[in-house]
């Protein structure tokens, strides 16, 4: 009986999470304001698709998202390296322009569990409920925008959501978001968006 009720209850967790993941992913693609790279290249290409075509299958959050390295933080002294480091190359200016921006939105012990949530994350089905939505057994043959989202980890508290939305156009990768939300009043709001463009 006790063995019965504990996988009741493992259940009705597995699909209020999904529940609960589908509702964020939904947030991120029924938000106009989301994606403004698009906005770069075409002003109107955005109001053009019908909906979005996003891959049922997530990608894993990347654990440096969140902690530079396993005993390195982002801080001051990360961003000071960087530069004595730095040659001026395109690579060592996104380091240290990520590690500033990290080093603001994640305290050193936000930084070591979310570090460690992430590399414990596996792939899996995505589900989102919307109908601006349309999800993809796999990656279409033609050269139409594509979207692949990324698992969300969650803040120690459950209070905040992280994840990156990647958008794949003419076979390659376009442009990607990183997005938090806060948990207010039981539902999920987007709080932040960092956009980026890859030319």
């Amino acid at each position: 009986m006790r063995k019965k009720l504990i996988t009741i209850i493992f259940l009705f967790l597995t699909v209020l999470g999904f529940s609960q993941e589908s509702e964020i992913y939904k947030s991120v693609f029924e938000n106009k304001e989301n994606f403004k790279f698009f906005d770069w290249m075409d002003e109107g290409i955005k109001e053009k698709m019908i909906y979005y075509e996003v891959l049922n299958i997530n990608f894993l959050l990347h654990s440096k998202t969140f902690k530079y390295e396993h005993n390195i933080y982002y801080s001051k002294d990360l961003i000071d390296s960087l530069k004595i480091l730095s040659k001026g190359d395109y690579h060592s200016e996104t380091r240290i322009l990520n590690a500033k921006k990290n080093s603001e939105l994640f305290t050193f012990h936000e930084q070591d569990y979310l570090y460690n949530d992430a590399l414990k994350a596996k792939p899996q089905k995505v589900v989102i409920n919307s109908n601006k939505v349309k999800l993809l057994n796999e990656i279409p043959l033609d050269d139409s925008f594509y979207f692949q989202v990324s698992n969300i980890i969650y803040s120690e508290s459950k209070q905040k959501a992280y994840l990156m939305v990647n958008a794949y156009g003419n076979g390659h990768l376009y442009g990607y978001s990183f997005f938090i939300f806060a948990l207010k009043n039981d539902k999920w709001e987007q709080i932040y968006e960092d956009v980026n463009i890859v030319f």
